[in-house]
């Protein structure tokens, strides 16, 4: 994880502190991203949060994620609905 300068538009408002957060999950590679809020306690959240939505949303990435957990004597991951 690191903590980054989000651009985009703003005014004084804009992310003038490093509150965007960055998590990279080494084994597969993907990284996600969150900047939606200044607080980077609560971006962190949300990049969590949306790298479990984003393995979740895509049948063929949760069989691949879960296959790598359970090599690793992990469980696999659970969809709510």
């Amino acid at each position: 994880m690191d903590a980054y300068k989000s651009s985009g538009p703003g005014g004084q408002h804009c992310n003038k502190r490093e509150s965007a957060v960055r998590l990279k999950h080494v084994p597969t590679g993907v990284i996600v991203h969150a900047a939606e809020d200044r607080s980077q306690h609560k971006n962190r959240a949300l990049s969590t949060g949306a790298l479990s939505r984003l393995i979740l949303s895509d049948d063929s990435l949760r069989m691949a994620v879960n296959e790598f957990r359970t090599s690793k004597g992990m469980k696999p991951l659970k969809q709510d609905f």
